[in-house]
């Protein structure tokens, strides 16, 4: 019998330590999971702060281009351009051109696979372009 009741202890203790064992257990990978969770929130909130950096930069990009930056390179510029405009005020929207040719006419080209150029008249007033 006390063998039986040495069983039995064993037994219940072995049970008890098996129980707490579980029931810390849940806790443990809690505390585990909440600072997973947290090293992910920050990482997130950096990655947010980046992205917000990057819009910012890019709506200032954008309003670069609205406003006329980049010369001869931004379209809007092109669409400014009005006949008769003398050279200094096509050279301050579209910049210097890369070649000029002196003859009857003038003509300014920048540099474009599709050949954007412009050209004036004897008296240098703007006669026409074509927009790369």
């Amino acid at each position: 019998m006390n063998r039986s009741n040495h069983l039995l202890g064993f037994i219940s203790t072995l049970v008890c330590l098996i129980f707490l064992g579980q029931s810390t257990h849940p806790l443990l990978a809690q505390d585990e999971e909440t600072s997973l969770l947290q090293k992910r929130i920050d990482e997130l909130e950096l990655r947010i702060d980046q992205l917000e950096k990057q819009l910012e930069e890019s709506m200032g990009f954008q309003e670069m281009l609205e406003t006329g930056g980049f010369g001869w390179q931004n379209m809007m510029n092109w669409r400014k351009l009005e006949i008769g405009m003398p050279e200094d005020e096509v050279r301050s929207i579209l910049g210097a051109p890369i070649k000029v040719i002196k003859g009857s006419r003038t003509l300014w080209y920048y540099p474009s696979i599709y050949k954007g150029f412009v050209s004036f008249d004897q008296n240098g007033n703007l006669a026409g372009w074509n927009e790369p």
